[in-house]
């Protein structure tokens, strides 16, 4: 079945070296416009910013985010891994063939 993915990441900023609070992907059927639900078609992994400090944060997005209802800062959370290992997972969830 063919099929495709949409990834949604949530940052502390606008830019591409803003740091990344959380990465999110769906797999859905672009012709059908069908979300698939089953067990493994979804991937969501919030990233601790611990380990990138090289990357930017906005004040002002920050200063969103502290305004957003406490469901939406559940982003941040101490039940995190590195982004490296969400970037690992996530490459994993892709293409779950060795």
């Amino acid at each position: 079945m063919s099929h495709d993915i949409m990834i949604d990441l949530e940052t502390l900023g606008t830019t591409a070296d803003s740091v990344i609070l959380s990465i999110g992907a769906v797999r859905f059927n672009l012709d059908t416009s069908c979300v698939f639900d089953g067990l493994g078609d979804t991937f969501y992994q919030v990233i601790t910013i611990d380990d990138q400090s090289k990357r930017h944060i906005s004040g002002y997005t920050l200063a969103w985010w502290m305004g957003q209802s406490k469901a939406s800062q559940a982003v941040f959370t101490d039940d995190s891994c590195t982004l490296n290992d969400t970037l690992f997972d996530l490459t994993a969830w892709i293409d779950p063939m060795p």
